[in-house]
């Protein structure tokens, strides 16, 4: 069994020393994994500490075991409570995906799914820099 651990991705600025508008919405960590940070509508309270932001890493093979591609294509909440868990920053937990609001649950969604589009795709759908 391999047990080594993903380094994690490049802290974002903390929401509480940088001008929000300031804080990187994406980029590549130290081992060349993408990721996007997300600032939740509705925060998530975990024991008095609020949950702001979330970085979601791009899914790699292992990450999307248990699902569909399909499924998640099609943005498919139950696929995505699978999948958020493995590549959030702090890690969302099934639960609380599941009990996010609808907002939320698109914006995380909506990262893992930017994720898997080819660059083809990504030019058809304008969304390359």
């Amino acid at each position: 069994m391999d047990t080594k651990t993903e380094p994690k991705p490049e802290a974002p600025a903390s929401s509480e020393t940088a001008d929000p508008a300031e804080k990187a919405r994406s980029g590549i960590d130290k081992t060349g994994r993408p990721w996007a940070l997300v600032t939740l509508d509705n925060p998530l309270d975990r024991s008095g500490t609020e949950v702001v932001d979330v970085t979601i890493r791009k899914p790699r093979g292992g990450d999307l075991r248990g699902t569909k591609l399909t499924e998640l294509y099609a943005a498919d909440v139950v696929a995505m409570s699978i999948v958020i868990p493995r590549i959030s920053e702090p890690m969302i937990h099934r639960q609380e995906f599941m009990d996010m609001d609808g907002e939320d649950i698109a914006q995380l969604s909506g990262e893992v799914i930017n994720f898997l589009l080819t660059k083809s795709q990504r030019r058809e759908a304008s969304l390359t820099e």
